[in-house]
């Protein structure tokens, strides 16, 4: 017997949450700026030269830029569940830097083809998922047997300060 979880999230209402949330969100997004710089300081110790780079869960696209200025020879793609955060993404891109590939999707059924993505970071994108296992099998489907995976999510001690106040 298959056990299914349910379905905690409606991912309708999830996108329409960040589309509300685009215009602003940068200037609240301390906890995940923080915690994206730490997944970009991990880089560092790797001799990476990825050609395609995929961010699932991109939001405004501050990770990306980061990114572009690393790896400015690499293909860069945004998947994201919500297409405003994705416009600001486009609108927040450094000028005369190439635009990365703005996708409009869920994490569970990227469109991107099999084993094509040589390094793949998601920064707190996954406790918006109902179905992580999904999730898990879509990075493992296109990253490329030498490919990358770099997430973020939260664990028990997160916000514990918060918690305990």
């Amino acid at each position: 017997m298959k056990l299914h979880s349910p379905d905690y999230f409606d991912q309708r209402y999830v996108s329409q949450s960040f589309d509300r949330a685009a215009l602003t969100y940068e200037q609240w997004d301390n906890l995940p700026k923080m915690i994206g710089e730490y997944l970009l300081e991990r880089l560092e110790g790797l001799n990476l030269h990825p050609e395609q780079v995929l961010d699932v869960g991109a939001g405004t696209g501050r990770l990306l830029r980061a990114l572009r200025q690393r790896y400015s020879q690499a293909h860069l793609y945004a998947v994201d569940i919500s297409m405003p955060m994705l416009q600001q993404a486009r609108h927040q891109a450094s000028p005369g830097s190439s635009t990365p590939h703005l996708i409009c999707a869920e994490a569970t059924q990227l469109p991107v083809p099999n084993d094509c993505i040589d390094l793949l970071i998601s920064n707190l994108m996954l406790p918006w998922c109902n179905d992580i296992h999904l999730v898990f099998a879509e990075f493992a489907r296109v990253l490329t047997p030498q490919g990358i995976l770099l997430f973020s999510t939260l664990g028990t001690d997160t916000l514990k300060e918060l918690r305990h106040s």
